[in-house]
């Protein structure tokens, strides 16, 4: 976008008036180019407008070399590198046994099952916000009737709560999705995309507002966080910006 900025200034101009554009600034616009893009059909594009401005202007303008310190510089974090470790909570079996009578029984022994052990981040923030409001209504019921076993329960919920943004910066780093919007442009930003492109602000507006939501009195919507995520890995706009 800057080098078309460029071409327009210069479009109406005379060779001997725009003599005094040094080479030097316009070889440094041609190298973030490269830089931002890697080595690929864009570099030939950019070696053709560079003979295109050096016809134009009357000048000699350097061609840009391509730096191969910046593909790691620049590249997506490993998913490793990205991993953020939730402690889970530990229950011992009379403890579990004493959670059978309210729901946190049954979300505990979800969590224990083969599928709860592979959520995607996106199923593991779904989960982690139901289980924020099953320990706090555990927690209610069983003052009633068993106060030490409350007062476990609220233990638990502080170290969850205290875990909330890990389990919102797990969705946010390592979702597919997520990856997809940050690092992979499927085609250069267009006036054309207006319409996806507000969706795509949206969407990520919605997943900074999920950052607050530990203490919903309901779990967010499955399906509509699942939507916003696909919108933002099928748009990219993060990327082509």
């Amino acid at each position: 976008m800057i080098i078309t900025h460029v071409h327009r200034k210069l479009k109406g101009v005379s060779i001997v008036e725009s003599s005094w554009v040094p080479a030097t600034i316009v070889s440094l616009l041609l190298c973030a180019v490269l830089g931002c893009a890697g080595q690929s059909q864009l570099e030939s594009a950019v070696n053709e407008y560079r003979a295109r401005l050096n016809r134009v202007l009357g000048i000699s303008i350097p061609a840009a070399k391509w730096d191969d310190s910046l593909t790691s510089a620049l590249a997506y974090p490993t998913a490793s590198a990205l991993n953020v470790n939730i402690v889970p909570m530990n229950i011992n079996l009379r403890d579990f046994y004493a959670i059978q009578d309210c729901e946190l029984g049954r979300i505990v022994a979800e969590r224990n099952t083969a599928l709860g052990k592979t959520q995607l981040p996106s199923q593991r923030f779904i989960y982690e916000q139901k289980l924020l409001t099953v320990l706090a209504n555990c927690a209610a019921i069983s003052a009633e009737g068993n106060q030490k076993l409350s007062t476990q329960i609220e233990r638990w919920l502080e170290q969850k709560q205290a875990q909330w943004p890990k389990v919102w910066a797990q969705l946010i780093q390592n979702s597919t999705e997520m990856k997809q919007g940050l690092s992979l442009a499927s085609a250069p930003l267009n006036t054309r995309d207006g319409n996806e492109g507000v969706s795509a602000v949206n969407a990520l507006f919605y997943l900074n507002h999920l950052r607050q939501t530990q203490h919903a009195t309901t779990p967010s919507n499955s399906t509509e966080l699942e939507a916003q995520l696909q919108m933002i890995g099928s748009v990219r706009l993060p990327a082509k910006i």
